[in-house]
Order: structure tokens, then C-alpha cells, then sequence
């Protein structure tokens, strides 16, 4: 997250809708879903990578298929 992200949901009540789905762990959909061309070209880190320092570490998002799942519209 942005500095300037932070700040603003520092800000925020902590009962708002926002900053609890903020401060949840989101899973690799959740991620990918919300940017441009499925995030594809986005370097991806696992949190626990960041919090170990490994900061040079990452996956590239080459390509994103998603499953059709009978009966999810």
C-alpha cells in the first residue's frame, strides 16, 4: 500500500466498512481482480516474503486465466 494510502486510512474510524477490508489479507484473486489487465505485468510479493525482508523477491504476472466454475454466474 501507498504512503498516501496509509495516511488516509490512518485517518479513517477503525469501524469503518473501508479500513477493515483494508487491513484484511487479501488472496491472489483479490489482488489481480482490482487492477488493470488483471494485473498482468505486476510483480506480486507474499506479505510474509516482506516482513522477512526479502524484499527482492517477487512473481511476475505474465498471464491470468481464470476457472469457469458450474452454477457462478
Amino acid at each position: 500500500m501507498s504512503r498516501v494510502a496509509r495516511e488516509i486510512v490512518a485517518k479513517l474510524d477503525a469501524a469503518t466498512p473501508l479500513q477493515s477490508y483494508v487491513s484484511k489479507p487479501k488472496t491472489l484473486f483479490e489482488v489481480l481482480n482490482v487492477q488493470r489487465s488483471n494485473g498482468v505485468g505486476s510483480r506480486v510479493q507474499q506479505t510474509r516474503w516482506a516482513e522477512k525482508g526479502f524484499d527482492g523477491c517477487y512473481w511476475m504476472v505474465t498471464n491470468v486465466r481464470y476457472k469457469n466454475i458450474k452454477g457462478v454466474s
